[in-house]
């Protein structure tokens, strides 16, 4: 389970027992920088990794951490094929998995809204 906090925007998990049930504490998520999220998805990436996909607090530049099959997050950072140009910042957005059609592990899809400000 994925939250964000109120008031500092960090992201938290914590995770139940398939067993038993019972649920346990894992902390702050690791991020970019020590960004907080203004916005997260949660999604089942390769291998059934899960990944979190944030918009930063920051300048509002996507992020991804993702856990390993161990169970710890590890920090992707930004997601440098989305940056923006200087002045925009991304508002909105959507992820989601995308099965590989060769057997491979499936893919990321990521859709965001940027917002430019108004134009002169």
């Amino acid at each position: 389970m994925i939250g964000r906090e109120v008031g500092t925007n960090d992201l938290y998990s914590l995770w139940t027992d398939q067993t038993n049930g019972v649920f346990f504490w894992f902390g702050r998520l690791p991020s970019g920088n020590t960004t907080p999220s203004s916005q997260y998805k949660v999604i089942k990436g390769a291998d059934g990794k899960t990944q979190v996909i944030s918009i930063g607090d920051d300048a509002g530049q996507l992020y991804i951490v993702y856990q390993h099959a161990d169970g710890n997050w590890h920090n992707h950072g930004k997601l440098t094929a989305a940056a923006l140009a200087s002045g925009g910042r991304y508002t909105q957005l959507t992820a989601a998995p995308l099965p590989d059609t060769d057997g491979g592990d499936d893919l990321l899809m990521v859709t965001a809204l940027a917002d430019y400000g108004p134009s002169s």
